[in-house]
């Protein structure tokens, strides 16, 4: 659990409200949104919130780079990446076009 309370503790320093310490270095954002796709399932609210991240804030992800970490991440990473980045762009208020995300859907396909 120790991973996790990590990634609760960097979300919660880029504003999501999870209860806990916060994060107090910087925060590499692609290498956590990779993070925190490899720990799907795990925690139904971590991939909402998340989600929700993405799909307020894609001017703060770098498209290049989590293209990059996403090639490299495991099968299964990939696919809840997918779903992040899904719900996001699909967010009624959120990303929608978001053209930094589509370079990691590429490397996303299903389970």
């Amino acid at each position: 659990m120790r991973d996790l309370d990590a990634l609760y503790a960097s979300w919660r320093r880029l504003g999501v409200n999870f209860s806990g310490p916060t994060w107090s270095s910087p925060v590499d954002v692609e290498s956590l949104i990779i993070a925190t796709a490899q720990a799907g399932g795990i925690d139904e609210r971590l991939t909402v919130c998340a989600a929700s991240w993405l799909a307020c804030y894609p001017a703060f992800v770098d498209g290049r780079r989590m293209s990059e970490l996403a090639r490299a991440a495991a099968p299964l990473a990939r696919a809840y990446l997918g779903v992040l980045l899904t719900l996001a762009i699909e967010s009624p208020d959120g990303a929608h076009r978001a053209p930094q995300y589509c370079a990691a859907l590429a490397h996303c396909k299903p389970v």
